[in-house]
């Protein structure tokens, strides 16, 4: 996943290979979206998924995972942090 961009561009997460394949996309879709909202915004309470900071999220038939991360601002003191936190809970999840 890059980085977050000065112009406050949104932050693509790049194709994951989960560490199995699974037959049910949707269901790790679920899995997923679950365990994104467990990752908390400090500065507003709100979990990642509730505040619609990602976005795209698409899971094939291999397992694969993509999203987009959207912080609230382009100015986001913790964009990073939010991103890095994301990502590690998505590559959490089995499947």
């Amino acid at each position: 996943m890059g980085g977050p961009t000065p112009s406050g561009r949104p932050l693509t997460g790049a194709w994951m290979s989960m560490p199995r394949d699974t037959n049910d996309p949707a269901a790790l879709h679920t899995a997923i979206l679950d365990k994104l909202s467990t990752v908390i915004d400090p500065e507003t309470g709100a979990d990642v998924v509730r505040m619609r900071l990602v976005e795209d999220l698409r899971v094939d038939k291999g397992g694969r995972v993509s999203y987009t991360f959207r912080p609230s601002s382009a100015l986001c003191p913790i964009a990073v942090l939010l991103a890095v936190t994301i990502k590690k809970m998505v590559a959490q999840v089995p499947g």
